[in-house]
């Protein structure tokens, strides 16, 4: 099956990586992000409140759809609580918070792979199970060591994987259109953070931005999934 050698290649790429590169570390720069401000005594407000549409999302997805299977429901607590863990490291944005936000990213990761690959070869899902398993253990083991390569191969090389199988196939995904769009335009923003604060005269930053992007791009797969 399809899906069941997407899983077998990131297992060996990963391997490979791990055995014939160097350890890449998190740069200590990620952390300072351009939107300082407090509010309301929230340190760091727009970067921590902009998270609320990510606990939006998911609570409509889980909520007002019935008869969802593991994957669907998955999705949506990743979403949601992407949004309290995303939430907890902006109010202090260091290493060992970052752990808990990138956590339940890496759930919502799971089950995007393991939806798509269904939708896009119109196969059995994958093994929620072990892409569960893989995708936690990316960030365990960058917590653990330091080394982020697994979770860059799952990440970065899980989406450049999912852009184009998309191209492919876009006229049978087109609600992914719009997941995958939002994951650009979020990574954009993130880059372009401080530059964004510039263009403002200091109103905000892009990453309150990236975190709306993010989110609004799983919208049009709540109203797939009610016409379904």
């Amino acid at each position: 099956m399809k899906s069941n050698a997407i899983l077998i290649s990131f297992v060996l790429v990963t391997a490979a990586w791990l055995v014939l590169g160097h350890p890449f570390h998190q740069d200590p720069a990620y952390h300072d992000f351009a939107d300082k401000e407090s509010f309301l005594g929230i340190p760091n407000a727009a970067n921590v409140l902009s998270n609320l549409p990510f606990a939006v999302v998911g609570l409509f997805g889980l909520c007002c759809l019935r008869g969802q299977n593991a994957l669907w429901k998955t999705l949506w607590i990743g979403l949601i609580l992407t949004a309290f863990g995303s939430g907890y490291y902006h109010l202090h944005p260091v290493n060992s918070t970052l752990a808990w936000d990138r956590l339940p990213m890496s759930i919502t990761f799971a089950a995007v792979i393991c939806i798509f690959l269904q939708d896009a070869f119109s196969q059995p899902s994958p093994p929620l199970a072990v892409w569960l398993a893989c995708s936690v253990a990316t960030v365990a083991y960058w917590a653990f060591t330091g080394d982020l390569r697994p979770y860059i191969i799952l990440q970065f090389g899980g989406m450049l994987f999912l852009v184009g199988a998309w191209l492919f196939r876009r006229s049978t995904l087109p609600a992914w259109g719009w997941v995958l769009l939002g994951y650009v335009i979020a990574k954009i923003l993130e880059a372009f953070d401080r530059s964004i604060l510039v263009w403002t005269h200091g109103a905000t930053g892009g990453h309150p931005w990236k975190h709306i992007a993010a989110a609004a791009g799983f919208i049009p797969l709540i109203f797939r999934r009610r016409r379904a």
